[in-house]
C-alpha cells in the first residue's frame, strides 16, 4: 500500500511539473508573438512615413525650386532608404519565430531594446547634423551652397525628429513590456553551486 502512494505521489507531480513547463513555455510563445507585433507597428508606422514623404517630395520637387527644393529631394533619398528597411523588417517580423527558450527569449528581447535605443541615440546625431547644416547656409558663399545646406539641414531635422520619436517610443514600449510580463519569469529561477532550476508556483 506505501509503494502504491509513493507511486501516486511520484506521478502526480510528474504530471503536474509538465502542465507547468508548458503552461510557461505557453506564455514565453505569447510574450514573443506580443514582442514581434511591437516590431511590426514599428516597421509599419516606418514604412507608412517614408512613402509618404516620398510622394510628398515627388511633389514638392517639381513644384518647388531653392532651398525647398532641396528640402524634397533629401527627404526622397531619406525615405527611400527607410523603406528599404522598413519593408524586410515587417516582413521579417511577421515570420519570425515566437516559440524560443528562455535564453532566445532574453536575447532576442534585449537585442530588440538595445536596437531601438541605439538607433535613437543615431538619430539625435541626424538632428544635430542638420542643425549645423543649417547654421553653415548662413555662411554659404553661393546660391547653390546656401540652398543645399538649408534645404538639407531642414529635413535632416524634419526626419531626424521622426525618427527619433519613433525608436525612442518603441525601445520604452518593448523595456515595459519586459519589465512586465518577461522579468517575473527571473523571479522564479533558482541558481545553486551546481545546478539552476525554476520554481513553480500553484
Amino acid at each position: 500500500m506505501q509503494n502504491k502512494t509513493v507511486l501516486l505521489a511520484v506521478v502526480i507531480l510528474f504530471l503536474v511539473g509538465n502542465v507547468s513547463i508548458a503552461q510557461t513555455q505557453a506564455e514565453l510563445n505569447t510574450f514573443n508573438k506580443d514582442r514581434l507585433k511591437l516590431q511590426q507597428k514599428a516597421m509599419f508606422t516606418l514604412g507608412t512615413w517614408s512613402i509618404a514623404n516620398i510622394a510628398w517630395g515627388t511633389a514638392g520637387t517639381f513644384t518647388s525650386d531653392g532651398p525647398n527644393q532641396q528640402f524634397h529631394n533629401m527627404n526622397i533619398l531619406w525615405n527611400s532608404i527607410n523603406l528599404a528597411l522598413a519593408i524586410p523588417g515587417y516582413i521579417g517580423a511577421r515570420r519570425g519565430k515566437y516559440e524560443l527558450s528562455f535564453r532566445k527569449t532574453f536575447k532576442e528581447q534585449s537585442a530588440a531594446e538595445k536596437t531601438f535605443l541605439f538607433n535613437a541615440g543615431l538619430d539625435a546625431a541626424y538632428i544635430m547634423g542638420g542643425v549645423y547644416l543649417v547654421t553653415k547656409s548662413k555662411s554659404a558663399t553661393t546660391t547653390k551652397q546656401h540652398d543645399q545646406n538649408l534645404g538639407y539641414g531642414n529635413s535632416l531635422i524634419l526626419q531626424g525628429g521622426f525618427l527619433f520619436l519613433l525608436d525612442y517610443t518603441f525601445y520604452t514600449i518593448h523595456s515595459r513590456h519586459g519589465n512586465k510580463k518577461l522579468n517575473p519569469f527571473l523571479d522564479n529561477i533558482t541558481i545553486g553551486a551546481s545546478s539552476i532550476g525554476y520554481r513553480y508556483q500553484f
